[in-house]
């Protein structure tokens, strides 16, 4: 098990100055994930200073061959939506950058066991990613709730997945106190 200091999620290319500045102010071993168009920002020269500083840079896989995104030699490590959970799950701070326009996220988590709420402010392509995040989320042991806007179910198959796969714990309403929530 790692324990990372920080995890930091990015999503959206344009919030990198953010992550990166989170990154650079991390004491101990710190983690930057990049998924849905945050992939974009691999072959960003900030992010090869992060891994010669010896930061873990890992990407979803999937998110970066679905935008051509290529790997190479000394960049980011090809990872998984388990890769993400893992991070929410035992980092000690988790700090996410999604959507342009939303302030990020930033979690403090108690030791043991983490409630996770999955905020998605709107059926649209990074809900997509929200839910496979959440899908992963509970895979790796979390107690996780999405709450999503009224009419999300029609988004997608991957909404129809995430609710076979969460059932009841997507709703329109948070119910209660979470450890990590991680907005889209």
């Amino acid at each position: 098990m790692t324990a990372w200091s920080v995890g930091v999620v990015l999503a959206d290319p344009r919030l990198l100055d953010g992550a990166l500045a989170i990154m650079r102010a991390a004491r101990g071993e710190a983690v930057l994930f990049l998924m849905h168009d945050g992939v974009l920002a691999a072959d960003d020269s900030r992010v090869d200073g992060l891994l010669l500083d010896g930061h873990d840079v890992i990407w979803c896989a999937m998110d970066a061959e679905a935008r051509g995104v290529l790997t190479r030699d000394g960049g980011p490590t090809a990872g998984s939506q388990y890769d993400h959970a893992v991070l929410v799950r035992d980092a000690h701070r988790v700090v996410t950058f999604t959507r342009q326009g939303r302030h990020p996220t930033d979690s403090t988590p108690r030791p043991g066991a983490r409630r996770v709420l999955v905020e998605v402010a709107a059926p649209d392509a990074l809900a997509s990613g929200a839910l496979r995040a959440a899908m992963a989320f509970g895979a790796v042991g979390l107690d996780v709730s999405v709450v999503a806007p009224a009419g999300f179910g029609s988004l997608s198959a991957t909404a129809e997945r995430a609710r076979t796969a969460l059932g009841e714990r997507i709703r329109e309403r948070s119910d209660g106190a979470f450890d990590v929530v991680v907005g889209w």
